[in-house]
């Protein structure tokens, strides 16, 4: 095996930086190019550092459905169903880990969100998660968010899919979104890699050999927040 064409990836990481941190810890070693198949954000409470880790760290991320919802509810700012529609059931965790919400009231929401948007403007948070592509291929590897399947028409139908991905000839897709507590791996088609992190089972790492279509080691790490 060539280690050369062997990669990194990480499943869905949803704002659990210590939990991370301690995975990255233990994946240094193999000296590869690291890759995460989205939802950098939301649902866990340390979404702006987990998006400040990745920057620092050159993790080469593709956009998940929440990293997609955030910045759509910030190009729409001015429409309130848009807003909300991230808002209410999802971005306020992540807008607790840039300010202290506890300054704002009901009626001043509209003041929150446009100081969040200032927030994830000047941190180039805003840039980065904008500039996130729907897929990386590396040789042999596709890697989205929620995979592709035979529906798919355009590239935000990588964000949600639930349903079977196609099987590319000598290619495997590597993606998340569709949390399970173990990984799923059919040798030759796929592997979900999204193990329920943020609801407290565990945050994976795959090593991927891109020109074989293969993964060689299952990289865990129990939550920890």
């Amino acid at each position: 095996m060539n280690k050369q064409n062997n990669i990194i990836i990480i499943g869905d990481v949803h704002g659990c930086i210590n939990t991370l941190q301690k995975l990255y810890l233990k994946l240094k070693g193999y000296n590869l190019t690291f890759y995460c198949v989205g939802d950098l954000i939301d649902r866990g409470v340390h979404s702006k550092e987990v998006v400040d880790f990745c920057i620092r760290q050159n993790i080469l991320t593709v956009i998940g459905n929440h990293d997609f919802w955030m910045i759509e509810s910030v190009d729409n700012y001015q429409n309130e169903y848009s807003v909300s529609q991230w808002l209410v059931p999802f971005g306020y965790n992540t807008i607790k880990s840039y300010l202290d919400i506890s300054k704002y009231s009901k009626s001043d929401s509209s003041t929150m969100f446009s100081e969040f948007i200032k927030e994830i403007k000047n941190l180039k948070h805003y840039h980065f998660i904008k500039s996130l592509p729907f897929k990386i291929e590396v040789n042999n590897v596709i890697i989205t968010h929620s995979g592709i399947a035979e529906y798919a028409t355009e590239e935000e139908d990588y964000l949600c899919n639930y349903e079977p991905c196609i099987k590319f000839e000598n290619k495997i897709q590597i993606y998340g979104h569709d949390h399970k507590r173990e990984v799923e791996y059919l040798k030759g088609w796929y592997a979900n890699i999204d193990t329920s992190c943020v609801y407290g089972n565990k945050l994976t790492a795959v090593v991927v050999d891109t020109e074989n279509a293969l993964i060689t080691d299952i990289i865990q790490e129990n939550f920890a927040d």
